[in-house]
Order: structure tokens, then C-alpha cells, then sequence
């Protein structure tokens, strides 16, 4: 079974007004034991004393920021902290914010978020760069923009486009370090910086940076995220889990990246219905989390639950139509459903998308023959898997696929004619001639 990890998804709400300007309360795990209601006293005269009204305190202000453009902003985090996130009504805040205010550099911070979570990379960078454009060498920008450029790398990389990835990664590590330059503690720049050489194959200088962010903001859900990768992929999965769910998770409860990363981390430790769970979760947060879908569908089809899988397949093609993998996974749904022609069908789009992908022609070959009875497809379809795998001899397909051309060019033997004494039944068809066997189809 594939999994994804949430590789290039280190985006963190900027929240650091909502205290002042009155914010959403939290809600406060009790661990001891609850106190029973007292029993209600029957035939008490009712209290007719003035009732004492709880006096909210007045949003406190930031001085040097537009004040209108703070209250917009405080109602924009209160819209991501709902469950499930209104990304939709934070956007219009965010945006009244930076009307109010173009440099008010949280407010820009959070609206390109509210795109980069709802998987609309290109237009967090239009947010980014308008953001340049009004707060010309903001380095935060700059790096918010790099980061982007990773996400964008990691979504070519799952269509197969290795070129394109390795272009959006270079502008990405050119980005990070103009801004590491002038600023070495940069903390989005070093976030970024942080999952590059993570997936490089480098933990150790992945590690630095994450240090370096969260000795400046200990409880940054992005760098919490990070060092939860980092020993996810190091299979120290304790502490993965205790770091995803215990720091992360409890610094923000509506973090995608941490749910599916915490979803991944109990498959590595082999507890399937938490990571259902969890990656459950982070769909349910964020309806349009690829990879928490893609995880989810996997499971879903291990255990045969094809019906359940295809859903989630289905819904990650409609927000990526040229997901490889996505496709491959609902032919295969398709095909545990008795839906052949479907099946092959998915299949054959994924062709064009990865056409060197070889295991494809194998299976829609095997389907064509197997289950279609369409002989010419089956062959067109093998010679292709022959062509792109180049399999040495005692490959099964490359074996059989000579045997199967012989039997599809072979002479066809003419029809027996029929016996003069062979006659219909009443109302029927005439039998077959005794012996006969009916055609089977190779």
C-alpha cells in the first residue's frame, strides 16, 4: 500500500493578534473527576435579585496597525478555528484587513494561507506577491512565495513530471537563501528550508532548522509538524506521534498537515482505524487534504472496501484531474466493483499521464484478455509492456504474448453443417451435435 507524506505542507496560522483583539476562548481538558449536579430544590421561591451580566473586556489594539484592519483580521482567525475551517469567510476578512492596512503582514500572512490549505497554490502566490508588491523586500514574502514553490514541486513530482519539479525546487532554494542571507533566523524561510533538505535525504540539516525556529517560537505548529516528520521517517514513531498529537495538534487542532502526518505515523506503528481516524479528521477539516484522501482510499482498498476507496479517489481526481496515482487506485476500486471497462479505462488516462509507467499495460492487458475477451487490445496492450519494461525471458507476459498472436492469426476452423436429421424442437433452437463442446474464450 502507497502512503504520502504531507511533504511540502508547512503552513501555520498567524494568530498572534487574537489574544488582544479577543479571540475565540479555548476549551480546557479537565483530567480530574466532575463534580455531580446538585439535586434541584423543589418549591424555592425564585430569585428575583438583579441578575449580575458578564462584562466582555474591549478588543485590545496593537499600536501602528489600523484598527479596523485588527478587528478584521481577529474575525478572520476566529473563521479558521471553527470546525470545520470557513476558509471562504477568512479570506473576505483577511482581505478587508489588507485594504485597511497593506502593511499588516499577518493579515497578508493568513490570506495566503486560507489558499494553500484549500490546495490553490496559485493563488497564494498572487496573495504573496501582491503582498511584495505593497511592502517591497518583505523577506516573509519572499519565503512565503519559496514555499509555495515546494508545494508545487511535491504536486509535479506525484503527476511525474520530475523536470518540472526540480525547476520549482531550484527557485524555491533560491528564495530560501536571498532570504537567509539577510536574515539567518528568518522563520519561514528556515520552516521552508527545513522540509527541503528533509526530503533531500538530509534529517540532520532539516533538523537544524526546525531547532532554529523553535528556539525563537517554541510552539510554531509548522516547525512542531517538521520534527514530527523527521521522526516519522526516522521511525522513531513514539516520538512522531507524541510530537504530532501532544505539541502540534494541541497548538492548533485544525492542522491538516499534523492530522495526516499523525494518520501516517499510527500506519507505520500498525493501528489502522487511528490513522482512519485521523486522516478522517483532516479530511473533515479540510475537505480538499490530497493526501489525507489518498491514505484514507488506500486503507479503504487493502481491506477491500472498494466502494468507500473510490469515493476518496474520485474526489481527489476531481480536485487534481491528473493525479497518477489517484487514477490507478479507483481502476483498481473500478475492477473490485465489476466494473472492468472502467477499470481499464482509468487506467488508460494514467498511460498518458506517466506513459513509462510499465505495471499499467500489464494490467489492462491481463483485464483485456481475462475478462474483456478482446484479443487485439490484450496484445496491443502487452507489446507495449514489453516495449517499456523490457523484460528478460522468463518474464510470464513476454512468454505468453507469442502464444497469444499464434492463436489470434491462426486459421479459423469453418462451422460443421449442420446433420439432416438434426431437427428443432417445437418453439426451440436445434440442439448441439452430440460431442460438440461449446467455444470457450481464451
Amino acid at each position: 500500500m502507497r502512503t504520502y507524506l504531507l511533504a511540502f505542507a508547512c503552513v501555520s496560522i498567524v494568530a498572534g493578534l487574537l489574544a488582544g483583539c479577543g479571540g475565540g476562548a479555548r476549551q480546557v481538558k479537565t483530567d480530574g473527576p466532575v463534580a455531580a449536579a446538585p439535586e434541584e430544590k423543589k418549591d424555592e421561591p425564585e430569585d428575583l435579585t438583579e441578575r449580575k451580566v458578564a462584562v466582555f473586556k474591549e478588543p485590545e489594539y496593537v499600536e501602528g496597525v489600523d484598527r479596523e484592519a485588527q478587528d478584521a483580521f481577529r474575525r478572520g482567525v476566529v473563521a479558521i478555528f471553527k470546525t470545520p475551517p470557513d476558509y471562504a469567510g477568512a479570506r473576505r476578512e483577511f482581505e478587508a484587513a489588507v485594504a485597511r492596512d497593506k502593511a499588516f503582514m499577518e493579515a497578508w500572512a493568513n490570506l495566503g494561507m486560507t489558499y494553500e490549505r484549500t490546495g490553490q497554490p496559485a493563488e497564494a502566490i498572487k496573495v504573496y506577491e501582491r503582498s511584495l508588491a505593497a511592502n517591497p523586500g518583505n523577506l516573509d514574502a519572499q519565503g512565503s512565495v519559496g514555499k509555495v514553490y515546494l508545494s508545487l514541486a511535491k504536486r509535479a513530482k506525484e503527476s511525474g513530471d520530475a523536470a518540472k519539479a526540480s525547476q520549482y525546487e531550484t527557485e524555491a532554494k533560491k528564495l530560501f537563501d536571498a532570504v537567509i542571507v539577510k536574515d539567518p533566523d528568518n522563520v519561514t524561510a528556515s520552516n521552508a528550508l527545513a522540509l527541503y533538505w528533509l526530503f533531500r535525504g538530509d534529517p540532520r540539516t532539516a533538523e537544524d532548522f526546525v531547532k532554529k525556529v523553535l528556539m525563537v517560537q517554541p510552539k510554531n505548529v509548522a516547525a512542531l509538524n517538521t520534527r514530527g516528520l523527521i521522526n516519522l521517517m526516522a521511525d522513531k514513531l513514539s516520538i512522531a506521534r507524541w510530537v504530532l498529537e501532544e505539541k502540534a495538534l494541541k497548538e492548533d487542532p485544525n492542522s491538516t498537515e499534523a492530522w495526516t502526518n499523525l494518520g501516517l505515523t499510527y500506519m507505520k506503528m500498525g493501528k489502522t482505524p487511528q490513522a482512519v481516524a485521523s486522516f478522517e479528521k483532516a479530511v473533515g477539516i479540510d475537505a480538499d487534504n490530497l493526501e489525507a484522501r489518498m491514505n484514507v482510499g488506500a486503507i479503504y482498498l487493502e481491506y477491500l472496501h472498494y466502494q468507500a476507496a473510490l469515493e476518496q479517489y474520485d474526489a481527489v481526481l476531481k480536485l487534481q484531474p491528473d493525479n497518477v496515482e489517484a487514477m490507478i487506485g479507483s481502476g483498481s476500486c473500478l475492477l473490485g466493483l465489476h466494473r472492468p471497462k472502467e477499470a481499464v479505462a482509468r487506467w488508460e488516462a494514467a498511460m498518458k499521464v506517466d506513459p513509462d509507467r510499465a505495471v499499467l499495460y500489464s494490467r489492462a492487458g491481463k483485464v483485456y484478455e481475462t475478462l474483456l475477451n478482446d484479443m487485439n487490445k490484450a496484445i496491443a496492450t502487452y507489446d507495449e509492456y514489453v516495449r517499456i519494461a523490457k523484460p528478460g525471458p522468463g518474464d510470464p507476459i513476454a512468454a505468453k504474448l507469442p502464444v497469444l498472436k499464434q492463436m489470434r492469426d491462426a486459421p479459423k476452423m469453418p462451422e460443421p453443417a449442420p446433420t439432416p436429421d438434426a431437427k428443432a424442437p417445437e418453439g426451440g433452437a436445434a440442439p448441439e451435435a452430440a460431442g460438440t463442446p461449446a467455444p470457450v474464450v481464451p
